[in-house]
């Protein structure tokens, strides 16, 4: 994205922030000053190429580099009368900046530019991107000093709008606002259960009311132990079950841990529909309604204050999970969030969660298993469980693959080919056509079978044939999910505490967000 902040009654440069497009911001700059977007030949989307530079502004002190490249269209000046181009991908690799032809557009795609006057630079490749050799990453590094020297020319002060005064210091911390749990606290299951004369359920008591929900766990070394021995041998007779299952493809980055969550009668389960627009809650025999007025209208606003009432202590700082909501959200409740609108199912819930107390977490790399829970006074439960996993030898033999149980008696129907082909076709001309960088085209087959009559033997089936990383089986309510996924779309880890700061951390590139940070931090002394 492409931001200039100019202000009225002082110099505009005195309100002008240094910024770094890339891929659309590289476009956006272009376009704001006269130049134009048309599209490539072909979409070079998550490819290598070859760049080459004038050597000067960010780019000076760096040679030919190999970024990688993800755009249908690219830009094209139509003058050089503000922008300076820096860049270009030519076709030929073998030429160098000394072969560039003296017009606007020298016979090679547009890679970089900069305002002559304003502190704006833009690149339409990923500097950022894993696969850009070092070269590309020094880039950061040197529109970084860049930026510097225009601030110390033009911007003496700092933004006063990036600031906020707290007291005599000044900080530029993202600070949430206090929750408020509206009627969401620390639910047991026997407040729960309260009714009012009228039968209705009671609303459950406030954020205010709430108690700190304390870890208890035992951590065990594996013995031979792996998830399907495991899951055997907690079978109670609970109709829910949720196992997050990283063991038959580990690797250090996303596959470390395995997750068991223990659900019981007890357990709170939370359903909510896109078609109606309902949250219920539903825990034992009892059930109600949520009204998401009060949440910003969303369900994510909902499940933010839900979670903002129940916060976890104690627990081992190594794994990560120690209780908390365990489930699914589908595409349908995630359009919401762009306002595509969507239908969705009227049977089955677009977004399905257990608020789990009880665990298990193997953690793959250390060999250890920790068995745990948030419930007050679950002691018992941590040690029965402790004890049966701990004098118990595998009854099955690590690698050995289940029978398929769709063999003996199956028939599948799958997408009709010809309407699946023109689907792919659409897909293809929306990337062309710049529309759209990567979508995600899905089908529906439908099996059935006479002898399938659980489905967990077809998920160990399934891991035993495609081993993943990021395996699942859920089973929710009346719909059980079975997954064997091998990418992750998004990691959040718990808060880390440093100083007076506090904040979530993601998977994603942070090493140009410190600098950033720490850049506004000397500036604001």
């Amino acid at each position: 994205m492409l931001v200039l902040l100019l202000s009225s009654g002082a110099s505009a440069d005195d309100h002008l922030l240094p910024v770094l497009g890339i891929c659309l911001g590289f476009q956006s700059l272009l376009v704001a000053f006269g130049g134009s977007v048309v599209p490539l030949p072909e979409p070079r989307h998550g490819i290598v190429r070859k760049v080459t530079s004038t050597g000067s502004s960010i780019f000076r002190g760096l040679g030919p580099i190999c970024p990688v490249q993800y755009h249908s269209l690219h830009a094209l000046l139509d003058s050089h009368q503000e922008i300076e181009p820096l860049a270009w991908d030519f076709e030929a690799d073998n030429r160098d900046a000394e072969q560039m032809a003296d017009g606007v557009n020298p016979g090679a795609i547009l890679m970089a530019a900069r305002h002559k006057t304003k502190p704006f630079w833009a690149l339409q490749f990923h500097p950022e991107s894993i696969c850009s050799d070092e070269p590309s990453q020094q880039l950061i590094d040197n529109w970084w000093t860049e930026a510097q020297a225009w601030n110390s020319q033009h911007r003496p002060q700092p933004p006063a709008h990036l600031f906020c005064e707290q007291g005599s210091k000044t900080s530029f911390e993202s600070v949430d606002p206090p929750v408020d749990g509206g009627g969401l606290g620390n639910l047991s299951s026997q407040q729960m259960g309260r009714r009012t004369d009228s039968g209705d359920l009671m609303d459950p008591p406030t954020t205010a009311d709430a108690l700190p929900y304390l870890v208890v766990g035992r951590i065990l070394p594996l013995n031979g132990l792996n998830v399907p021995n495991i899951w055997d041998l907690l079978q109670t007779g609970e109709s829910d079950a949720i196992v997050l299952d990283s063991e038959p493809h580990q690797r250090a980055d996303t596959g470390s841990h395995s997750i068991i969550g223990c659900p019981s009668s007890a357990t709170l389960k939370m359903e909510y529909f896109v078609k109606s627009g309902k949250v219920c809650i539903r825990q034992g025999a009892y059930q109600s309604f949520v009204d998401l007025v009060g949440y910003d209208d969303t369900i994510f606003g909902y499940l933010k204050a839900f979670m903002g009432a129940r916060k976890a202590t104690g627990g081992d700082p190594h794994i990560p999970f120690w209780g908390g909501l365990m489930g699914y959200i589908n595409y349908e409740a995630c359009l919401e969030t762009i306002n595509i609108g969507t239908s969705g199912r009227p049977d089955r819930p677009d977004i399905s969660f257990a608020f789990i107390e009880r665990s298990i977490v193997i953690d793959h790399q250390r060999q250890r298993l920790h068995v745990q829970s948030i419930k007050p006074g679950d002691d018992d439960w941590v040690e029965m469980v402790s004890s049966k996993l701990a004098l118990n030898v595998p009854s099955t033999v690590p690698g050995s693959v289940p029978i398929d149980p769709l063999v003996l008696d199956s028939v599948i129907t799958y997408p009709d080919q010809t309407s699946y082909k023109r689907k792919i076709r659409d897909c293809q001309n929306y990337i062309h056509s710049g529309d759209s960088y990567e979508l995600c085209l899905t089908n529906q087959a439908t099996v059935n079978s006479s002898h399938l009559r659980s489905p967990w033997p077809l998920y160990l089936y399934l891991r035993s044939v495609n081993a993943a990383p990021l395996s699942a089986y859920m089973r929710l309510g009346g719909m059980t999910l079975l997954s064997s996924s091998p990418e992750r779309f998004m990691r959040w880890t718990r808060p880390t505490t440093s100083g007076a700061s506090q904040g979530y951390n993601l998977d994603c590139p942070v090493s140009t967000y410190q600098r950033y940070s720490q850049a506004l931090s000397q500036w604001a002394q």
